[in-house]
């Protein structure tokens, strides 16, 4: 118990002149506040267990980083997605303006050649101001979904390399502390207590692997458009990305498991997510149709009403009318 409390309460032995002011230097130090911090709920040591501190730091981090640009992504995505027949009716226009050109002849041999291709760089120049104006007025330009991965990507790998550094995992081309953290080889939890080597069950890299792919699927169904096929570029980089997420599980179990961890939080962060994100879309869906259904259940008898306080005469008199 002594000895568990002391390796516990013991701070790092990473020298913080071994790292730069970088990212990976700021959430090194980060997790070594959080890890010296007690908690009542763990009164057997005197800090934070590395499990812990780890599966926080994750959840912490996505939720103030990556959390909030995914949300407006999805609403941008939404917006997008509502103005794609508008803008495939305008291509679609302007693709048979450029073959209505080409089969008036060759357009070399024609008198009216410059005429017709200044024609058709007006017409592409206002199809791009029009498409400009659309996400402007809408606020969907599609450039500012690349936010999200430029913020994720960087962060997942500092993340990465932070808890390489903390666990000591040796990289060729990169400087290897002498020691790893205390209390990193007895601070696990469940089947894995040593969080410096890695997972010798595979279960944590096959249960990574699974939830890339889930989160692929996932990520698949919210981006799809029911009314329009997916292109061959999207095709491919799905598949790039199912390659990406088997390729994950060798490479998790290489790592240490400090490192198995931090990706196992985040996939499941992830799913948890996109699975929020499609719940919402459904019932926002669900409440539309109601609605729709709503209005048309007021307007029928609506007209019903108007039908019987209007009602139409005969155009021509019947005997009755005659006798009269």
């Amino acid at each position: 118990m002594a000895d568990a409390e002391q390796q516990f309460s013991s701070t790092t032995s990473i020298e913080s002149s071994d790292l730069s002011l970088s990212p990976v230097s700021l959430l090194v130090n980060l997790m070594d506040t959080i890890h010296a911090t007690p908690l009542i709920a763990f009164e057997l040591y005197s800090g934070t267990p590395w499990w812990l501190v780890i599966v926080g730091t994750t959840i912490f981090l996505r939720t103030m980083c990556t959390l909030p640009l995914a949300i407006q992504n999805k609403q941008r995505t939404d917006r997008l997605r509502k103005l794609q027949p508008v803008l495939m009716a305008w291509e679609s226009t302007l693709g048979l303006q450029l073959k209505h050109g080409h089969r008036t002849g060759n357009l070399q041999q024609d008198k009216n050649y410059k005429k017709m291709a200044s024609l058709f760089v007006i017409s592409g120049k206002t199809y791009k101001q029009k498409t400009s104006q659309l996400y402007k007025e809408y606020r969907c330009n599609p450039l500012y979904t690349f936010i999200l991965p430029w913020v994720q990507i960087p962060l997942f790998i500092s993340m990465s390399f932070a808890l390489r550094w903390l666990a000591a995992f040796p990289v060729i081309w990169l400087g290897t502390p002498s020691s790893f953290a205390a209390g990193m080889d007895v601070e696990g939890t469940l089947w894995f207590d040593d969080l410096t080597v890695a997972d010798p069950t595979m279960i944590t890299p096959i249960i990574i692997g699974t939830m890339h792919l889930i989160n692929i699927e996932l990520n698949s169904t919210l981006r799809s458009n029911p009314n329009t096929q997916r292109t061959s570029g999207q095709i491919a980089f799905r598949m790039f990305m199912r390659s990406f997420a088997i390729l994950m599980i060798p490479i998790s179990a290489y790592v240490p498991m400090a490192i198995t961890l931090y990706w196992l939080a985040s996939a499941v962060y992830s799913m948890l997510q996109n699975i929020s994100f499609l719940v919402i879309e459904k019932h926002r869906v669900k409440l539309s149709l109601k609605e729709k259904i709503g209005m048309q259940s007021v307007q029928e008898p609506r007209a019903v009403l108007q039908s019987m306080d209007q009602p139409t005469l005969p155009t021509t008199p019947d005997k009755s009318y005659r006798s009269l």
